[in-house]
C-alpha cells in the first residue's frame, strides 16, 4: 500500500516492473491505476504459484530478474526489459532456493496467506466504518499485512536472517489477532484466525534459532 502511494504520486508513470512481485499483491491493489504496462517477476516458485492465475506475472531466474531491474532503473529504453521477459525460463537451482526447508516453505505460505487476509480485511473495515476504522485497529492490520509480506520474502529467499523477521512477524501477528478478536463479525474472526496461524508458524521458525 505504501508503494502504491509512491506510484500514484509519480507524474506520467504508465508502466511498472515489479521485481520480487510475490503473488501479485501490488497488481491486485493497483487495478484502478491507469497503467499501460505491468510486469511482475519473481524467482520463488511458491510466490509464483500463488499468483499463477495472473498472466502479468512471470517466473524468471535470479540473474534475469536482476538484469531486468538494472536495465529499467538505469534509464534504458522503456521496452528494453520486455523482450528479455517474453521467453519463459526455468528458475535456476540456486543455493538460496536449496536452503529453503519444508518448514520455511510452510511458514512462507502462512505469511503470504495472512498478508492477503489482512489486506482484504482493511477493505472490509473501511466499508463497515465505526469501530472497524479506529486508527489503532487499521494500523494493526496494515502493519501485519506488510510484515507478513516481508517475512515471506525473506523466507522465500532462504535468508539466514529469517528467524529474526519471523520473530518480529509473530509479535505483530499476535497484536493484530488480539485487535481483530475485539470486533464481532465473521470477517474479523477469519482475519484473527489467519494471524494466529501465522504467529504460531513464525514462532516455531524463530525458536529454531535457539
Amino acid at each position: 500500500m505504501i508503494i502504491l502511494g509512491y506510484i500514484v504520486g509519480i507524474d506520467g508513470l504508465r508502466s511498472v516492473l515489479d521485481v520480487g512481485c510475490g503473488p501479485g499483491g501490488l497488481l491486485e491493489l493497483g487495478r484502478n491505476l491507469s497503467l499501460s504496462v505491468y510486469q511482475g517477476i519473481d524467482t520463488a516458485e511458491v510466490a509464483i504459484a500463488s499468483g499463477a492465475a495472473l498472466p502479468e506475472i512471470k517466473r524468471v531466474g535470479a540473474e534475469r530478474a536482476i538484469e531486468a531491474a538494472r536495465l529499467t532503473l538505469g534509464g534504458t529504453a522503456a521496452g528494453a526489459a520486455g523482450p528479455a521477459l517474453d521467453k519463459e525460463s526455468e528458475m535456476p537451482h540456486t543455493a538460496a532456493h536449496s536452503a529453503m526447508s519444508a518448514d520455511m516453505k510452510k511458514c512462507s505460505e502462512e505469511c503470504l496467506s495472512c498478508s492477503t487476509t489482512c489486506t482484504e480485511t482493511v477493505h472490509h473495515c473501511l466499508h463497515m466504518g465505526g469501530k472497524h476504522v479506529e486508527p489503532a485497529h487499521l494500523t494493526s492490520l496494515i502493519d501485519c499485512a506488510e510484515i507478513c509480506q516481508t517475512s515471506a520474502n525473506v523466507l522465500l529467499r532462504g535468508s539466514s536472517l529469517h528467524t529474526e523477521t519471523c520473530r518480529t512477524c509473530a509479535a505483530v501477528c499476535r497484536a493484530c489477532e488480539a485487535s481483530c478478536r475485539q470486533i464481532e463479525g465473521e470477517e474479523m474472526k477469519r482475519c484473527a484466525d489467519a494471524c494466529g496461524r501465522c504467529a504460531e508458524s513464525c514462532e516455531r521458525m524463530a525458536a529454531m534459532a535457539s
